[in-house]
């Protein structure tokens, strides 16, 4: 690990997650205070109980939602990224630089979850999701870099990377199930940018997109 950005290739391809994190937050945090503010409308204007009850649950819903946002805002906006050059894969943190060099790499693709149509108890998450898609952000859910390593040894001996281990079912036979998985902004091209860069950088590691579904990560058709 280290303190000081390196040099990278002319071919580089850079990746800022914390502002990429930041365009998705302007765009949610003022339709969500919209949303909240017509639900109250609604229920103060009612003009039965009925339909003041309904906008009582629906301002507190979102006003669920929009808390967990502005709590969450800290975290979002860390200054964070990755660059992919002939190297490897260079993630930082603030100030902080990680070389996973494509060596340590048995496969690399960009992972994301179906969206489903959940029950009526995850309303809020239903409506957060169809007020995403209205503005046309990806329709892809949890979508993530999902980097294999070549042996176990190698997650340890990248510490400032723990915080994205994640254990699940491999995409492809033969790939081990720990593996890190870096999340990316719903919007801006992120995973699109990263897997053409992988497929310009080092083809042969490339799962490309490929959805997690079940117990099992199912490869996407490649793009």
């Amino acid at each position: 690990m280290s303190h000081t950005e390196p040099q990278f290739d002319a071919g580089a391809t850079r990746i800022d997650i914390g502002k990429g994190s930041v365009k998705t937050i302007l765009v949610a945090l003022p339709l969500l205070i919209a949303v909240c503010v017509a639900s109250v409308g609604a229920a103060v204007d009612a003009p039965d109980r009925a339909t003041t009850m309904v906008g009582i649950f629906f301002s507190s819903v979102f006003g669920l939602l929009l808390l967990f946002v502005l709590r969450a805002i800290p975290r979002f906006v860390e200054p964070r990224g990755v660059v992919l050059d002939a190297r490897g894969l260079h993630f930082w943190r603030r100030s902080e630089w990680d070389l996973l060099p494509w060596s340590e790499v048995a496969a690399i693709g960009i992972g994301y979850d179906r969206a489903r149509r959940p029950p009526v108890v995850r309303l809020s998450r239903y409506l957060a999701e169809q007020a995403l898609s209205a503005l046309k952000v990806e329709q892809r859910r949890h979508i993530a870099i999902e980097i294999f390593p070549k042996a176990p040894a190698t997650l340890d001996s990248h510490p400032g990377l723990a915080r994205y281990r994640r254990e699940q079912p491999p995409p492809r036979d033969g790939l081990p199930f720990l593996h890190w998985r870096v999340p990316l902004p719903p919007m801006g091209g992120a995973g699109d940018k990263i897997d053409q860069a992988v497929q310009a950088l080092r083809p042969g590691l490339r799962l490309g997109w490929f959805e997690r579904a079940g117990r099992r990560a199912m490869l996407a058709p490649s793009r």
